[in-house]
C-alpha cells in the first residue's frame, strides 16, 4: 500500500509538470499583460500577472518611420517605452511619400510603423498596411476610446471597411473673430457657444467688407487667399465622394451638393472686395484687416504675423448648413500603420494602445502637438491648456459639433477632381455653376482616363 502511494504521488508531480511545461511557451500574438495601457488594453490573467516568477517578455524593438523630427518623436513616443517594459522604440527619419519610403527600405530598413503624413495612398501602393482587426480583438483594445469620426475616416479607406491604422491625432476647423473689427463695424461678436448657418455667415461677412479710414477690410476669409482648398470646408462638412470608387465615374455634376456648395462660392465671392489681387496668398486676418477667418484650429499657435493680432481674437465653432446643424467638416488623419512586413506585429500594436492611453493623449493635447484622437470629453477639454496664444480664448468651440463621417468608401480616383485648385479660377469666372462643374468634370475624366490608361 505504501508503495502505491508513492507511485500515486509521484504521477501527480509528473502531471503537473508537464502541465506547467505546456503553458510556458510564449507567442507574440497573444495578448500580453505585462502592458499596462491605461484604459486602452483590457486587463485579463490577473493571477498570472501577480505572480513573482513570470518570466519576462523578450525584449523587442520598434522602429517607426517618423517625419517630425527627433524632440516631437521623443515627446510622444518616450513616455511609452518607459511604460512597456520590454519595448525599446527607435525612429527611422522618412516622410510618408512613395519615394521617400521606398529610399527606406532599399537601405534594408523595415519599420514596424509608418507615420501617413501624406495619407494613404503612397501605403497603399507600396503594399505596406496590416489591418488592425484583427489585432484589436488579439489585445481586447475597446474601439470606442477612438474618435468616432477618425475611426469612420480610417475605414473608410478600404473597400471591406476594415480599419486600416490608428489616428496620430487631427485638425479641425473654427471660426476665428477679430473683436477690434467687429467693435469698428458695430457688429455683435459671434455666439460663442452655437454655430452660425453657412448663409449667416456671408451676411455677417458682406458688413464688413468694407473700407474703414483708408484701409480696406474684408469681412471672413478661408486660410491665405480664400482661393484653394482652405476654402473647401463647407463641401467638406457634405462628406462627398467626387468619384464612383469602383468605375472611376466623375460625380459632380450628379450629386447636389456640390452645386449646393459652389452656389454658396458664388455668392462669396460676389461680395465687391471680399477676394481678388490683394488678398491672394496672403492672411489678412493676420494683419488684422480680416474680421472673421475660417482655418485651422491651430492657427494662433504659428509665430507669425502682427503679434498684437491674437491678443484681440477670440473663437466660434465652424459654420454649418441650416439643414445639418450637427455636422461639422470631415476629418482627416496622418494614418500610424503596422507594417505587413513587421516581425513584431503585436507589439507595434501595444506601442499604437499606449498611444491613446489618457496620460499619453493628455500630455500631447495639453500643448497642442495635436488634436484629440481619443473620444473622452475630459481628455478632450484639456487640449491647449498649455499654449499661451490660447489662454482665455473659447477653446470649447472646437468641439461644438462632431464631424460628418463618410458614408461609403473613399474613392481613389477623387484625386484627379481638384476642386481646391479650381476655385481661384471659379472666383475669377463669370461662368454659371452649372456651366464651371460641366467643364471641370470634362477635365477631371481626361485625367482619370489617363491614369486608367498608365495604370494597365
Amino acid at each position: 500500500m505504501k508503495r502505491k502511494g508513492i507511485l500515486a504521488a509521484v504521477i501527480v508531480i509528473l502531471m503537473l509538470v508537464t502541465a506547467a511545461c505546456s503553458n510556458s511557451g510564449t507567442d507574440s500574438n497573444k495578448p500580453d499583460d505585462s502592458v499596462k495601457t491605461g484604459n486602452t488594453v483590457k486587463e485579463t490573467n490577473k493571477e498570472e500577472e501577480a505572480q513573482p516568477n513570470a518570466t519576462p517578455a523578450e525584449p523587442v524593438t520598434i522602429t517607426i518611420a517618423f517625419p517630425w523630427g527627433e524632440e516631437i518623436f521623443n515627446s510622444r513616443f518616450k513616455p511609452i517605452e518607459e511604460k512597456l517594459e520590454n519595448v525599446t522604440i527607435k525612429r527611422v527619419d522618412a516622410a510618408g511619400t512613395n519615394e521617400a519610403l521606398q529610399e527606406l527600405f532599399a537601405t534594408g530598413a523595415e519599420p514596424d510603423i509608418i507615420i501617413g503624413n501624406h495619407g494613404f495612398k503612397p501605403l497603399f501602393d507600396l503594399d505596406v498596411v496590416e489591418p488592425l482587426d484583427e489585432l484589436m480583438k488579439i489585445n481586447q483594445f475597446d474601439e470606442s476610446i477612438l474618435d468616432p469620426s477618425l475611426v469612420a475616416y480610417l475605414r473608410a479607406q478600404d473597400p471591406e471597411g476594415r480599419l486600416m491604422g490608428f489616428p496620430d491625432g487631427q485638425g479641425g476647423q473654427v471660426l476665428f473673430y477679430n473683436k477690434e473689427i467687429f467693435d469698428l463695424f458695430g457688429v455683435p461678436y459671434p455666439d460663442p457657444d452655437k454655430s452660425m448657418t453657412w448663409d449667416e455667415l456671408l451676411s455677417l461677412a458682406a458688413k464688413m467688407t468694407a473700407e474703414r479710414d483708408g484701409k480696406k477690410y474684408v469681412g471672413l476669409e478661408f486660410g491665405w487667399g480664400s482661393m484653394d482648398s482652405d476654402a473647401t470646408v463647407a463641401l467638406n462638412e457634405l462628406a462627398l465622394n467626387k468619384t464612383d470608387p469602383d468605375t472611376g465615374e466623375v460625380l459632380i455634376t450628379k450629386d447636389p451638393g456640390f452645386t449646393k456648395y459652389f452656389d454658396w462660392m458664388k455668392k462669396f465671392y460676389s461680395i465687391p472686395g471680399i477676394v481678388g489681387e490683394h488678398t491672394k496668398g496672403k492672411s489678412l486676418f493676420s494683419m488684422k484687416q480680416a474680421a472673421m477667418s475660417v482655418n485651422w484650429n491651430g492657427i494662433l499657435t504659428g509665430d507669425w504675423g502682427d503679434k498684437e493680432f491674437k491678443k484681440n481674437m477670440d473663437i466660434a465653432p465652424v459654420p454649418v448648413w441650416a439643414d445639418a446643424p450637427e455636422k461639422g467638416p470631415i476629418v482627416g488623419t496622418s494614418p500610424m500603420v503596422v507594417t505587413t512586413f513587421s516581425k513584431h506585429k503585436n507589439e507595434a500594436f501595444k506601442v499604437l494602445a499606449e498611444y491613446m492611453s489618457d496620460e499619453n493623449q493628455t500630455n500631447i493635447l495639453k500643448d497642442m502637438a495635436s488634436g484629440p484622437a481619443v473620444s473622452n470629453p475630459d481628455i478632450r477639454k484639456t487640449y491647449g491648456t498649455n499654449v499661451e496664444a490660447y489662454a482665455d480664448k473659447n477653446i470649447s468651440a472646437f468641439f461644438k459639433v462632431w464631424p460628418a463621417m463618410p458614408e461609403k468608401h473613399f474613392s481613389g480616383w477623387d484625386q484627379y477632381v481638384d476642386i481646391g485648385a479650381s476655385l481661384a479660377a471659379f472666383a475669377e469666372s463669370d461662368k454659371d455653376v452649372a456651366t464651371f462643374l460641366r467643364k471641370l468634370k470634362e477635365e477631371s475624366e481626361t485625367k482619370i482616363k489617363e491614369a486608367m490608361a498608365a495604370a494597365k
